[in-house]
Formats: C-alpha cells, structure tokens, sequence
C-alpha cells in the first residue's frame, strides 16, 4: 500500500472540508492556529466539517485544541509513518 491508497481509502464521502495542506516554517508561534482560524470559522458558519491527515505525531494535540478528534490511525509500510485521520464537526 502506498500513501495514496491508505488515505484515499479512509477519506471520509460525506461533505466536509478537507484541509490537504497546513504547515509553517516555525511551530509553537502561533502561526498555525492563525492560519486555521479562518477556514474553521468559515466551517463554522457554512455548518461544514473539516477532515485532514496527519503524519506528525506532535500535530495531534495542536488539531485537537481545533476541535479535531482522530477518526482512524494507520501505517502505509510496517517502518512507515503512523497517518492519522482525524475530523472535526462544525460548532
């Protein structure tokens, strides 16, 4: 299985908002929780859910301060990055 296959797989078919890509050059500024506030606020007001992946394991509490609870948790390759989907309902 590659990366593709394990996400594609478990990406959820219901609507929602899928953040595919969320990063910044620093961590522990507060950059990305700028970044995200807008689009959840807009998730929010549109009644939208938000989905992502994750492969970094320090990320997790950061979704999850943002409402994101962790949907499913795999490894495309037995020495391969433990993925996480993770969703969020609108508030």
């Amino acid at each position: 299985g590659t990366i593709s296959d394990l996400v594609g797989s478990r990406h959820p078919k219901e609507p929602h908002f899928y953040l595919f890509l969320l990063g910044t050059s620093e961590q522990g500024h507060g950059h990305g929780g700028r970044l995200l506030a807008p689009v959840l606020e807009r998730c929010d007001q549109q009644g939208l859910p938000a989905y992502l992946e994750s492969s970094n394991s320090r990320n997790v509490s950061f979704y999850e301060r943002a409402g994101f609870r962790t949907q499913w948790e795999d490894r495309p390759a037995p020495d391969g990055p433990l993925f996480r989907g993770m969703w969020r309902d609108p508030r």
